[in-house]
């Protein structure tokens, strides 16, 4: 099948690579030509483990293209995926500006049937908008089909061979029936639906995961007033099977691009039904108090942190990947900034990218340098290379050992209970 994929961020990518990987030709579309010309020349604008090798080798196998016009991108495709961003505002609703002018160009381009994939998170109702405005505008009969994603990054390409189940959201019959016979070789639990179903599955599944993240860490701040140790804490509650291991490591919240926004958005769509998601903005509000804990305490601790030396194990909002979004690392970084601190950072993928946006820091090639005569230490990401420390690189490198953990990456039993702190 000849697919357009237009969006190449996370979302994008993984959906263009994995289609190729079955088989399919796939032609990448964004604004952005830099990008663009990259993926032709077998460059990632992102880091995303595997993705790059297998870019390479789709090239080679003439499996993807790109396209730097909407006539190529659009003509002659059996299949549209819309993967662009949708973000959203101060006041959480979703800014579909770029949505919009995908669907625009795909109704004045396209030149034959062709079903329009909405892989991009959308508020609930716009598949049937879109439907309708396809209807009226598009030369060659269009289905549109909600497929969401539930992709996490540092995992994508897994995520999506693998994936829990695949959600086809359509009242299109035809459209159906194609969606099956092209996810069929994945061997994955398919759920038909329609389109505001395949929305609300969406936004329910972020904000479920948002309160339960919320949920541990509210556990964890307990435990740190009565001094219970919350990996076993959380290890024990998972293992009840209707609650489960996944989503219950306490930390400094959730970041990243998905479920800040995706809250953010249900919480006002919600509202504009007349309805309050309590619970959903009680965890949006645990998690902005998460990302300050250690940092308060921090700053009492070592009174101040004017003049002080600060090193920042991880920057990227989670392992395995170099996205910065709504990074708790970002926030604590500005504030110890402006409060006068010298802030030296370690991240192997996102530290060049933060550097950029934040000249004030130092960067650093590799976490002995990053920890050499600091006063304190925190780690704000599990990078497999960080939860291999031992007390001894902390001892050997900074002026005293005095470490905030907000990911607890590392063995507390090493160290003494003046030296290592985390959440819980």
């Amino acid at each position: 099948m000849e697919i357009a994929v237009v969006g190449v961020g996370y979302v994008g990518l993984a959906v263009g690579l994995i289609f190729g990987e079955m088989g399919h030709q796939v032609t990448f579309y964004d604004c952005d030509k830099e990008k663009l010309e990259g993926l032709k020349q077998g460059i990632m604008p992102l880091y995303e483990p595997g993705m790059s090798e297998l870019l390479n080798e789709l090239l080679a196998l003439g499996r993807i293209k790109t396209a730097m016009d909407e006539q190529n991108t659009y003509r002659n495709k059996a299949m549209i995926a819309v993967c662009v961003g949708t973000p959203s505002t101060e006041s959480g609703e979703t800014d579909l500006t770029s949505y919009w002018q995908v669907i625009e160009e795909a109704a004045k381009a396209a030149n034959q049937e062709f079903i329009l994939l909405i892989k991009s998170t959308v508020p609930i109702g716009t598949g049937n908008q879109t439907a309708t405005y396809l209807q009226e505008h598009a030369k060659d009969k269009s289905m549109v089909v909600n497929n969401p994603e539930f992709l996490s990054q540092g995992t994508a390409l897994m995520d999506m061979r693998k994936a829990d189940r695949i959600i086809i959201g359509t009242v299109d019959k035809q459209a159906a029936a194609i969606m099956s016979a092209f996810y069929a070789p994945l061997s994955r639990p398919m759920l038909f639906t329609d389109n505001l179903g395949a929305e609300l599955i969406k936004y329910g599944s972020n904000g479920f995961l948002a309160v339960k993240l919320s949920y541990i860490n509210e556990i964890a701040k307990l435990c740190m007033h009565y001094g219970a140790d919350i990996k076993e804490v959380a290890a024990g509650i998972g293992m009840d099977h209707r609650i489960g291991h996944g989503y219950m490591k306490a930390g400094c919240g959730y970041g990243g691009s998905c479920l800040p926004k995706d809250t953010h958005s249900l919480i006002y769509q919600a509202a504009k039904q007349g309805y309050e998601l309590k619970s959903v903005k009680a965890a949006d509000a645990v998690n902005e108090e998460q990302k300050l804990i250690l940092l308060k305490q921090a700053r009492i601790q070592m009174q101040g942190f004017d003049q002080k030396r600060i090193a920042i194990l991880g920057v990227a909002f989670k392992a395995n990947t170099d996205d910065l979004r709504c990074s708790p690392a970002v926030l604590n970084i500005k504030i110890m900034i402006a409060e006068g601190a010298e802030v030296v950072v370690y991240d192997p993928q996102a530290a060049a990218k933060l550097q950029a946006s934040y000249p004030l820091i130092k960067r650093c090639e590799s976490i002995e340098e990053g920890l050499r005569a600091a006063d304190a230490c925190f780690i704000f990401t599990e990078w497999e290379s960080i939860q291999q420390l031992k007390r001894k690189d902390f001892a050997r490198a900074m002026k005293q050992v005095l470490i905030y953990d907000e990911r607890h990456c590392l063995d507390k039993h090493e160290f003494a209970r003046n030296e290592l702190y985390t959440i819980g």
